[in-house]
Formats: C-alpha cells, sequence, structure tokens
C-alpha cells in the first residue's frame, strides 16, 4: 500500500485546472533508453508504443486539428498544503523496467485485439457501459449497478483540487465489474454535464488483468457518446515520455492537467468541452464499483481495500488533506462538504473532520468484507486430500450409528433456504438451509444454519426408525417463533422460523427455515420420541441483529459416558424471550462400538494429527517425559525437601492416584548448568501423548494430543507502541498443552479442532483451518505462543487485554516445527474393546504438582518496569498489572494431563 497525493488547479479566465499527483511508492528504476527500438515490451503482457507526440490519438478530435501542444501549465496554485520530498518520490510503472520511450514521444499502452474481445463491441470498448457518477446523479439514480461511497462538495465555483489517497489493489468478483478510486471534476446539467475524472483502478474486461493502473477519463454529454478511458479515443493530450494513463491527473492555462509526481503526464484540452471550459461547479472524490449481481446476489468486489470505513486508516482506503483551488488560484481546506453512500449496507463512508497537518480534511470509505455465494454444494468445503480409509472392526466409519431404537446419519449436503447479508462474524449475515441428498428411508430431523464469513461445512443427522418402534413421528402443527419482516436489514426477503409441534411424548429436535409466511407441510421433518432425547442449550453464536440471537445447539451434558448426541440444528431466539423447546438425541446403545479400534487410532494419528510451529525467538521448547527425567529432573516430598529423588524413566517411582495435596511435586535439576539445559528442553525427543475418548454419545471420538514443556517463559507486556519484559511473571516449571482432535465416528471426517490457551481455549471448524503446506495433506497447522506455548490457529499477535495495551501471544512459523503425528504415543483410552484396554504409563497417574510452587513478590519488577514509562504509558501498565491474574504472580507447577476437566469431560 502507497499513497498518492493529487492536485487539480486553476485560474478565472484563463485557467481551467491542474491535478497533481504524487505516489510513495519505490524509487523508480528505469531502463534503458530506446533509439530505434519503438515499442517496449512489459513483464505484466503490456506492449507499450513510443508514438510521436504530435501524431498521438488526441489530435484525431476534431476540435484539435490545429492544436498547440502545451508541455507544461501556465499556473501553480498557490498556499495550501505541501508535498514531502517522502511524497513526491518519482512513480514506477511495470514497464519501466524494460525501457523508456525517447524525446519527443509519448508512451501510450497498445490495443490488442483481446481487449476489444473482451468488450461488448468495438464501439463500446473503452467506454463506461452505464452512467458513472457525476453531477446529478448522487441522490437520484445512479448509473445501473454502480455503488458509491464519496465525498461531495456543495454547488460552488472550483478552479481545482488537490487531496492525498492511500493505494490498494482491491479484489473484483467477476471480470465485468470495476472497482476504483478516483475525483469528479464536473459541470452543466443533465445530458450537458461535463466531467474530468481520474484515479486508480482495477478494470478485468478493459485491460485483462487485476492490477492496479492510473486511469484517465471525460465525457461532455453525460457518457453518451464522448469520451474514453485514457487515450482509447480522442481528447486526452499526453505530454510526458515517462507515465502513461493508469496514474494520477492535473490541469492548468485553459487545460486540464494530469500530473504524476513532478511529471506533467498530460491534458484534457479546454476546448472540447461545453461546460467545463473555464470551470468546475462540484468536485467528488470517493469510490466506486460495478455490482453485476452473478447469480442474483450482491458482489463480492472490493471498493478500496475491502474494509469498511469503521476500520479507519490501519485497514480502511481513505483521502485525506482535501484541498479545492478558489478564483483567487489559491488552494484552501474545502467547506460544507457531505458524505454520500449509495448503498451503506455494503459501502460505507465516515467523514474525519479536520486533523492534524496530515490528514487534514479527510474521509474514510471502502466494503464488502465478503458476502456469501448462495452456496452450491460443490463450493463446499473440501479437505486438500481424500478422506482416509478404514480396515473393517466394530461400527466406526459405517455411515450410520443405531442409536437404540432409530439410526442416525450425518447428511453434509443442503440447498439454500434463506440469507441475510449483515450481522453476525464480519457482519456479514448467515444463510440456513435444508438437507439435502437424504439417504432412501431417513427424515430431516432440523434445518442448517452457519454464518456468511466461510465456506460451505457442517453437517445435520437424519433418522430412520428401527423396527416399527414408532420413535419417530411427523409433527400434528407448527408455530411460527419469528421472522424477519420487521428487521431493517439487507436479507432475500423475509425469513420464517417454524417450531414443530411434536405429538405427546415426542420432542421437536430442530426448526425449519421458510422463505413465505405460509406454514411447511407436516411430512418435512420428524420429532423423535421422548425416551430418545435429553436436554441441549445454545452453543456457538451464528448470528446477532436487531436483539435476534441464531446459536448452534449441543448437549447440555457432556463427557466421556454422557449419552447426549448433537445433531446440527440451531435455535432462534430473540431478546427477552424463552428460546424454542428443542431437545438433542440420546444414545441409549452406548456400546462404544462405534469408536475406532488401535490401527484405525494410527490411521487418524497419522492423517489428522497437527503441526505445531513454534515461534523463531523460542528458546523454551518442549520434550519428552522421559527426556525430562532422564536429565535430572527430581521429585520432591514435603518436609524431605533436602532429599529429593531422581526420577526413574516413564516415571516409575512416582506416586499414584491420591490427590493433589501439596505432598509431593517435581523440579529442575539442583545445579545451575543442568537446570538452565532443562529448561531449554529438547525438540528432537518430543512426543506426542495421545487420550482416545468418545464424545457426544460416541458419535465422535475426540483424540486429545498432550505436549510436554519442561519450563514455561516469562510473559511480555504490551503498552501501546511499547514491549515490556516482565521478568519473572508468567514463568513456571511444567508446562502441559494440548490440541484435541474431534472426528465423526460416521466417516472418519475431522469435524473442529480445539487448541489449549492457558486456562481456556477455543474450536476450530476444519473449514477454517490452516493445513500443511504443499497440499495433499489434511494436517492442520497449529502455532504455539512465545515463552507461553498457548495454541493458536493462525500467526500473528494476540493481545490478552484491549485498547492496545495487555500480555502479549507471539506466534510466528519457523524451522522449530514438530509433527505430532510422529513417535506419538497412546496413554490412555476411554472405552473397552480393541479401541481400549491401553496401558497407561505410571507417569500418567501421578497426581501431584509437575512443578514447585514458589510465591515471590513482583513489586521490585513491576516498579522496575515504571521507570521507564511516563504519564498515559505508565498509568496504562499501572491498570495492566492490577488486571493479571494472581496466579500468574508466582511460579506454580501445573497438575498433569489426568487432572484436567477435559480428561473426562468436554473441553471449555
Amino acid at each position: 500500500m502507497g499513497t498518492i497525493s493529487i492536485l487539480v488547479m486553476g485560474m478565472v479566465g484563463y485557467t481551467v485546472a491542474l491535478v497533481v499527483i504524487t505516489v510513495i511508492a519505490s524509487p523508480c528504476v528505469y531502463g534503458k533508453q530506446l533509439s530505434d527500438q519503438q515499442e517496449i515490451k512489459s513483464e505484466d503482457g503490456d506492449i507499450i508504443d513510443c508514438v510521436p507526440i504530435t501524431k498521438q490519438p488526441a489530435f484525431d478530435h476534431p476540435l484539435l486539428k490545429n492544436h498547440t501542444i502545451q508541455m507544461r501549465p501556465t499556473f501553480v496554485p498557490e498556499g495550501g498544503s505541501t508535498f514531502t520530498k517522502k511524497e513526491a518520490k518519482a512513480i514506477t510503472q511495470v514497464w519501466h523496467k524494460n525501457g523508456v520511450c525517447p524525446d519527443n514521444t509519448v508512451p501510450i499502452r497498445r490495443t490488442k485485439k483481446e481487449d476489444i474481445l473482451r468488450a461488448k463491441s468495438i464501439e463500446s470498448f473503452g467506454k463506461k457501459r452505464h452512467k458513472s457518477f457525476g453531477k446529478g446523479t448522487h441522490q437520484s439514480n445512479p448509473g445501473e449497478g454502480h455503488e458509491y461511497a464519496i465525498m461531495n462538495s456543495r454547488n460552488g465555483n472550483y478552479y481545482g483540487t488537490k487531496f492525498v489517497i492511500n493505494m490498494w489493489r482491491p479484489e473484483v468478483e467477476v471480470p465485468n465489474e470495476f472497482s476504483l478510486a478516483q475525483t469528479w471534476l464536473a459541470s452543466g446539467d443533465g445530458y450537458d454535464t461535463n466531467t474530468i475524472e481520474a484515479g486508480l483502478q482495477v478494470c478485468p474486461v478493459l485491460y485483462g488483468d487485476n492490477n492496479l493502473r492510473l486511469f484517465v477519463y471525460w465525457t461532455s454529454d453525460y457518457y453518451q457518446s464522448t469520451g474514453c478511458y485514457n487515450t482509447g479515443c480522442s481528447g486526452f493530450v499526453q505530454t510526458s515520455k515517462v507515465i502513461t494513463p493508469g496514474g494520477s491527473f492535473a490541469q492548468s492555462s485553459g487545460n486540464w492537467w494530469l500530473m504524476i509526481g513532478e511529471e506533467y503526464v498530460g491534458y484534457w484540452p479546454g476546448n472540447i468541452f461545453t461546460s467545463l471550459g473555464d470551470r468546475a461547479t462540484t468536485v467528488q472524490w470517493g469510490g466506486e464499483i460495478v455490482n453485476q449481481r452473478t447469480d442474483g446476489r450482491h458482489t463480492n468486489t472490493d471498493m478500496g481495500s475491502g474494509h469498511f470505513a469503521d476500520e479507519w486508516y490501519k485497514k480502511a482506503s481513505y483521502f485525506r488533506k482535501l484541498e479545492t483551488v478558489d478564483g483567487a488560484n489559491t488552494l484552501r481546506e474545502p467547506q460544507g462538504l457531505y458524505p454520500y453512500a449509495s448503498n451503506g449496507n455494503c459501502y460505507n463512508i465516515k467523514a474525519g473532520g479536520t486533523g492534524s497537518s496530515y490528514w487534514g480534511h479527510h474521509f474514510f470509505y471502502g466494503g464488502p468484507e465478503k458476502i456469501l455465494k448462495a452456496l452450491p454444494v460443490e463450493t463446499a468445503f473440501k479437505f486438500p486430500s481424500p478422506l482416509p480409509t478404514f480396515t473393517q472392526g466394530g461400527r466406526f466409519a459405517n455411515g450410520t450409528i443405531d442409536l437404540g431404537g432409530h439410526e442416525v446419519s450425518q447428511v453434509p449436503t443442503f440447498n439454500k433456504v434463506w440469507s441475510t447479508y449483515e450481522g453476525g462474524p464480519n457482519n456479514l449475515g448467515v444463510t440456513f438451509f435444508e438437507p439435502s441428498s437424504v439417504p432412501t428411508g431417513f427424515s430431516i430431523l432440523g434445518y442448517y444454519a452457519q454464518p456468511n464469513n466461510r465456506q460451505l461445512f457442517g453437517w445435520v443427522l437424519v433418522a430412520k426408525d428401527l423396527s416399527s418402534n414408532n420413535t419417530l413421528k411427523p409433527p400434528v402443527d407448527y408455530t411460527l417463533v419469528g421472522n424477519t419482516e420487521s428487521l431493517m436489514i439487507k436479507q432475500d426477503g423475509p425469513g420464517y422460523f417454524w417450531q414443530p409441534v411434536a405429538p405427546d411424548g415426542y420432542q421437536a429436535v430442530g426448526l425449519i427455515v421458510t422463505n413465505s409466511s405460509q406454514k411447511p407441510p407436516l411430512d418435512k421433518v420428524r420429532c423423535v420420541r421422548s425416551d430418545l432425547t435429553e436436554q441441549c442449550e445454545a452453543d456457538t453464536s451464528i448470528w446477532e441483529s436487531n436483539g435476534v440471537k441464531v446459536s448452534t445447539l449441543r448437549p447440555t451434558i457432556r463427557g466421556t459416558q454422557a449419552t447426549g448426541v448433537c445433531v446440527g440444528t440451531f435455535t432462534w431466539q430473540p431478546q427477552n424471550t424463552s428460546p424454542p423447546s428443542l431437545s438433542c438425541l440420546k444414545n441409549k446403545k452406548l456400546d462404544f462400538s462405534t469408536m475406532p479400534n488401535g490401527s484405525q487410532t494410527g490411521v487418524l494419528s497419522n492423517t489428522y494429527s497437527p503441526l505445531i510451529y513454534l515461534h523463531p525467538d523460542e528458546e523454551y521448547l518442549p520434550s519428552s517425559v522421559n527426556w525430562y527425567f532422564s536429565n535430572g529432573a527430581l521429585l520432591y516430598k514435603r518436609g524431605e525437601e533436602s532429599n529429593p529423588n531422581p526420577i526413574e524413566p516413564n516415571g516409575a517411582n512416582l506416586p499414584q492416584g491420591g490427590a493433589n495435596d501439596g505432598s509431593y511435586w517435581l523440579d529442575l535439576p539442583i545445579d545451575k548448568k543442568g537446570k538452565e539445559r532443562v529448561k531449554k528442553g529438547d525438540l528432537q525427543s518430543t512426543q506426542a501423548y495421545l487420550h482416545i475418548k468418545p464424545m457426544l454419545g460416541a458419535t465422535f471420538t475426540d483424540i486429545a494430543i498432550w505436549v510436554f514443556y519442561p519450563f514455561n517463559g516469562p510473559a511480555r507486556a504490551k503498552v501501546k507502541l511499547i514491549t515490556l519484559p516482565l521478568w519473572r511473571i508468567g514463568e513456571h516449571i511444567g508446562d502441559w498443552e494440548h490440541v484435541t482432535l474431534r472426528i465423526s465416528n460416521f466417516n472418519g471426517e475431522l469435524w473442529r479442532v480445539f487448541l489449549s490457551q492457558h486456562s481456556g481455549g477455543e474450536w476450530i471448524d476444519a473449514c477454517d483451518l490452516e493445513f500443511q503446506e504443499g497440499g495433499g495433506s489434511n494436517k492442520p497447522v497449529a502455532y504455539a505462543s512465545l515463552h507461553g506455548h498457548a495454541m493458536y490457529p493462525k500467526p500473528g499477535l494476540v493481545l490478552q487485554g484491549n485498547d492496545g495495551v495487555g500480555i502479549r501471544n507471539d506466534t510466528a512459523k519457523s524451522k522449530k516445527v514438530f509433527d505430532t503425528g510422529l513417535g506419538y504415543e497412546v496413554i490412555a483410552a476411554e472405552y473397552g474393546g480393541e479401541g481400549g484396554g491401553v496401558v497407561e504409563p505410571p507417569w500418567v497417574n501421578y497426581f501431584r504438582k509437575w512443578g514447585p510452587k514458589i510465591d515471590y513478590s513482583v513489586e521490585d519488577d513491576v516498579k522496575r518496569i515504571e521507570r521507564f514509562l511516563f504519564g498515559a504509558l505508565k498509568r496504562a501498565f499501572v491498570n495492566l498489572v492490577k488486571k493479571i491474574p494472581d496466579e500468574v504472580y508466582g511460579e506454580d507447577g501445573p497438575t498433569g494431563p489426568k487432572l484436567k476437566g477435559n480428561w473426562a469431560g468436554d473441553e471449555k
């Protein structure tokens, strides 16, 4: 990203305007000077013709037959902001690498056959297909398919404008759409409207690529027959031998000039216009896109950076240092500006007012943060490689599961029913789906919903009655639990949400969604006999808007022995009302025959075991437990602290069972050299320790992958722009972290991954994971934070705090990486049969501390840090210290995996 500074100016009577664009970019590196050669082949596919300046296309205009070429504007406006040296750096266009044009020639991008073929006709090539913006269109009926987020000047007399714009390369979804950022200078009314336009655009249909290009445009009859892009027709007189249109603009001396950096590129002669010959009456700045409504939905094409104005300068596009040229040829800050957005739900604009000398009058604009397509099945998420195949054994991955009276199957294919395009994650809305391709004999239990910020990925259960047990019955009626008729949101018309009214002795387990107010057919779904259901609760929020909340559902009671089964449906709950009475399923046949056997567990581990990347600056690495014991770790007993015992391999002499009563703890070697060496761990010896357990009524297998670190390093704080080491705060000996794979027992597919993060963690669905580079691998990637070893799905900084103040969790990819599928050991399984029967190593049943508890005062450490801070930074740090949990202020070794709540229960 860089910035462009643009000046448009002029003088009353004999100066029309000047547009100056200065790009903040790398210095220009020009190629060799051409002599005999008159064309330059650019690496981006363009061919640049060096055309004699007197033979350029501009002079085909009938009003320019006897035109005298002007090489520089006559006047430059006075006052206003000035460009810094940084802002005045030369602009590099791609073709410069292969040459520059000789004197007395101008570079013109050659129009190729394929450029014309992309247009609807030769006559329409290089012209705007719809009415662009321009005077008089912004409050009534803008051009068909065009959407804007612009800042307007009040009607007046303008002889130029100057501003700075930051550059992005917006993504354009389909070839016949475009995205641009520009200024408009306009005068006249109706079909007599004249405009001069210049700026930056991505326009695949015009250029055949998605590169960001400088463009110029003009019209003297409101886009009817005059004008075109760049030098595609007569009108714009090019004077520069360095820059070809695809840059920035300026005007003066009766002509409207385009200037980039310190290079005068060319001008529009004043006599080709009918009302722009002496002045403009309006000036506008902002963004524009074309929305072709492909597949009947709004486009995903970016305006600006693709981020909304609310995200400000770090993400959103902006215009700053807005100035206009008055009749005295003086730059002044504009007055009475007002913003306009033609579709504020997708692209918005926010004025920033008058700021510092750097910002001046400014505004932010852009959008839309990507709206989900109406997803057909073929656009659903797919794993990088095919799913594994499994040897026969038990009922794992057989496609269906008998719950003791009825059989269920997972359906991951859907037909879209209804969508909204705002609210929910990233404010992108939600889509509701009906299960499709339901197996013969099975019935729908409810519909599926997911937020629009990701690919289609999910499932719902369908059911089939076994042996006429009457476990399933259709509803006797429907209750309308909600609709969106009164919600002021962007949506596919109103949506209607229906709860099945179950017969006596039966329960509804899902809702139905329609796009009409007519009740669904009674045979659309089935209700489930009450003894085959359990209580459920709201889980992950899918969408919230206007007081309505949509969430997934899960069994209230979860654990290795719990019988509740997740159906994959959702609940709809308006504010201050009770949620619909929905249930989860129950597995009355919990014999664990659906769990994987030993060989199947091996296939799962080898297929889905994650790669854990450590931070490149990480000095406290993991190790195997046996390495830790064999390299001097000691067992201490209360009352006998002076006589610690070495630990036997595999922890054979560790006390078994009991409780975490403080009677025993582990510690590093006593000698300083040995202590520092063991602290560092040993990546080569590291093993992953696998705990296999049934979850959600044995319809899923959880593989908890445990990793041991001998030492957890000190924390670091972020206080605005400053990073501070926190000395001993955050240190402790013996650090256990884990990643949990949740795998479907219906088909062996990875559903989601849990990443432990300090005392909590987060579930990441498979569609949102990063997978091993190179393709062909279903191994997800996790990142361990520097010193703290918390697990995250993406590299970068996660801040525990707010407003730029908090504890840092830094992650990054490095050569320090651990494949948990290599050298793993299964340490426990929570079910019998061939899949279970694992002999647990002694250290698994050591229920005491894996490190000592050392209380110490951190006041000195805090005061030491405070000496380096002043004013607001010091106050922010003091407030941060108050919020740090008490347990961080001392070294307190954790307990082992078996004492964690998730060992027999669900993840938090």
